[in-house]
């Protein structure tokens, strides 16, 4: 910077004419005998000066400061991004810089999500998307709008999340930001698997995988294999799960995201505990709690142990399954993640009831769909009230049983969820066997129907059997 241009500069300026006025007065003061005075008056109006200075170099500071904390949070390092963009907040008058701020919130948001504060970060993404609409920032307002579809979509609120996905790509759409339309695309994939809306969920992860492919961003493109892996686990395709899960931690490994590979490795462990090769399970899972712990996400931690309480459960493992559940459980309550407690004790509960503890599967049971209600997660509750409806089944409460299989259907129905609709039906055919051959005859057709639908061959294959095994009366 020159001479010139320093002197131009509207603060630098400022400092420089007061350390002049500074030097004149002093020498005057001097012979004069107002040297005390005159020091503490000029020594605040440097003090002013100074900060006037840091403050006209403060938005480059937040920035970088804000570029960390960005860097963190896409390599899983969200503690130490949550400590940094807090000290944003605290240390540095944010009011002077609309964008600066703006975007501080929006990290803040998005780091609250993924711990799993989803009032705060409700809250930051409300303040974000305020401010963007200040500055007519629809750029801005599409990632807002993303990343509460996405925090709708873990809580289960399925239709906030699609109406917030489709404001956000339309708002892509028109700035043409294709990365921006393939993460929401990304996220709707993510919920129409887990609605068991399976060729809607192909056909989202196939449009996202395409735009980031054409953006060259492979994070993005690894996302999406993982859903796709996800996707094809539920439906029992294992070596299309595998393969997908394969390319998507090569990509997490070549981006150095642990956590994006940590997420692959849990997903394996399901799948391959869903496969009955526990050995493997086990290592992946154990893989995936490593690099969760590295990170520092007690929350990804907490989903692992959760799944390994589920290995154990069906291996016969109570004692470990226990274990893990309560681990998993105390993790969820730090973090004050309602759905992730009311996973595990709908866990604990199917164990209960396997071991013949009424009483006590009863209560994990009334405990988790006190939270799933909390959360709003129909979903959740419906596959307690499957549960329930086992439970009371196997105890010969036909009535009981009844009634919570038909409350379970309602809302797998309302949420569109056919799978969970399908196992209902045949926990109905099973209710029906002895007192109603015909009935139960149908639900089996049902559910073979749906299972016939959704792919699902081997459950399809299973429904059809017992429906040729109920003779009509």
């Amino acid at each position: 910077m020159t001479v010139k241009e320093i002197w131009g500069d509207p603060v630098w300026s400022k400092v420089i004419a007061g350390v002049i006025v500074f030097i004149l007065t002093a020498a005057l003061a001097y012979f004069k005998g107002w040297l005390p005075t005159v020091w503490a008056f000029f020594r605040g109006a440097i003090s002013l000066a100074l900060i006037e200075t840091r403050y006209s170099l403060g938005a480059l500071e937040l920035n970088k400061l804000l570029d960390k904390a960005d860097g963190m949070r896409s390599r899983g390092e969200n503690r130490q991004a949550q400590s940094l963009i807090g000290e944003v907040f605290v240390n540095v008058k944010l009011k002077k810089y609309i964008k600066t701020q703006t975007r501080a919130y929006f990290l803040k948001a998005e780091i609250e999500s993924t711990l799993g504060n989803n009032r705060e970060a409700r809250d930051a993404f409300s303040q974000a998307g305020t401010l963007y609409q200040q500055v007519s920032n629809r750029l801005g307002e599409a990632n807002v709008l993303r990343g509460l579809g996405d925090l709708e979509r873990k809580l289960g609120n399925n239709r906030e999340a699609r109406d917030a996905f489709s404001q956000a790509r339309t708002l892509y759409q028109q700035v043409n930001n294709r990365l921006g339309e393939a993460n929401v695309l990304s996220g709707l994939g993510d919920l129409e698997s887990a609605l068991g809306n399976n060729r809607e969920a192909r056909d989202a992860y196939s449009h996202a995988r395409t735009l980031y492919q054409q953006e060259n961003n492979r994070l993005g493109e690894a996302n999406v294999l993982r859903g796709l892996g996800d996707l094809e686990r539920m439906l029992g395709n294992n070596r299309e799960a595998r393969d997908a899960y394969g390319q998507a931690r090569t990509l997490y490994q070549q981006e150095n995201n642990r956590l994006g590979e940590a997420n692959v490795l849990r997903g394996l462990g399901d799948l391959e505990s869903a496969l009955g090769d526990n050995r493997e399970a086990r290592d992946a899972y154990s893989q995936a709690r490593t690099l969760y712990q590295q990170v520092n996400d007690r929350l990804g931690e907490a989903n692992v142990l959760s799944g390994l309480g589920d290995l154990e459960r069906m291996l016969g493992n109570n004692r470990e399954a226990r274990d893990a559940y309560s681990h998993a459980r105390t993790l969820y309550q730090q973090a004050n993640h309602r759905l992730g407690e009311a996973n595990v004790l709908s866990g604990l509960g199917d164990l209960e009831r396997m071991l013949g503890n009424n009483r006590e599967a009863r209560d994990a049971y009334s405990q988790a769909r006190t939270l799933y209600q909390q959360v709003n997660d129909r979903l959740g509750e419906a596959n307690v009230l499957r549960g329930l409806g086992d439970l009371e089944r196997m105890l010969g409460n036909n009535r009981e049983a009844r009634d919570a299989y038909s409350q379970a259907r309602t809302f797998y129905q309302q949420e569109n969820h056919r799978l969970g609709e399908a196992n209902v039906l045949m926990g109905l055919g099973a209710l029906e066997e002895a007192h109603d051959k015909e009935a139960a005859k149908r639900f089996f057709y049902q559910a073979e129907n749906i299972y016939q639908k959704l792919g699902m061959h081997e459950q399809e294959k299973a429904a059809k059997s017992r429906a040729e095994r109920s003779p009509e009366r």
